[in-house]
């Protein structure tokens, strides 16, 4: 195996852990005990793992800030951001910084934001729509403490959420239309019964 055919694996396991097989179109919840069969699944993985390696030239020669210049013009991400982290990570390493490392405190860090901020923005969706059905003297306020009484749970609606958001953020991002319907019909229901979880949390 040459050196770009071992950092394609990397890249590639960075991308599918925790998020979906990469021998059959199955999605995981982040946990992995729950796990759901989406056609095509893999197609959207394999598009962010050629998102990721599309400009590895630039990080074999250091230039990892252009690096994170030609992501964003695919990927939300806020350069600066990610720049003043990567380098914080990467402060004590000095000549140490080699390119497996390089890709690993660039890419992995910038998978799980985007997740995090996909999967936080549908948490804020539910507590906006239990607030309208629960019925205590601050409905906003419990809705946010039985959302997180069921992170403590390890919820299994919440796990598959966090990569549901995911798919369907990755699905829009590459165009895979047909794709991005049967995740955005995934997502409704499994909505609908996270609000009705946090609603009947207060009861």
């Amino acid at each position: 195996m040459d050196m770009d055919d071992s950092l394609l694996g990397m890249i590639r396991y960075l991308v599918y852990q925790q998020f979906c097989s990469d021998s059959e179109d199955i999605l995981y919840s982040r946990d992995k005990r729950i796990k759901i069969k989406i056609p095509h699944i893999r197609r959207v993985a394999e598009a962010l793992v050629d998102t990721f390696s599309a400009n590895l030239d630039l990080i074999k020669n250091e230039q990892h800030y252009e690096y994170l210049v030609e992501l964003d013009k695919t990927l939300p991400l806020d350069i600066e951001s990610e720049w003043e982290e990567f380098q914080r990570i990467t402060s004590d390493l000095d000549d140490n910084l080699d390119v497996p490392l390089a890709i690993n405190f660039l890419i992995a860090p910038i998978r799980s934001r985007m997740q995090q901020h996909e999967f936080e923005s549908y948490m804020s969706e539910a507590v906006s729509k239990a607030t309208t059905v629960i019925e205590t003297a601050m409905p906003r306020k419990t809705a946010k403490e039985n959302l997180s009484q069921l992170y403590q749970l390890n919820d299994p609606t919440v796990s598959i959420l966090y990569n549901l958001s995911f798919a369907r953020l990755l699905a829009s991002i590459f165009d895979f239309n047909g794709i991005y319907e049967i995740i955005d019909d995934l997502l409704s229901e499994k909505m609908e019964v996270l609000v009705e979880k946090i609603a009947r949390g207060s009861r």
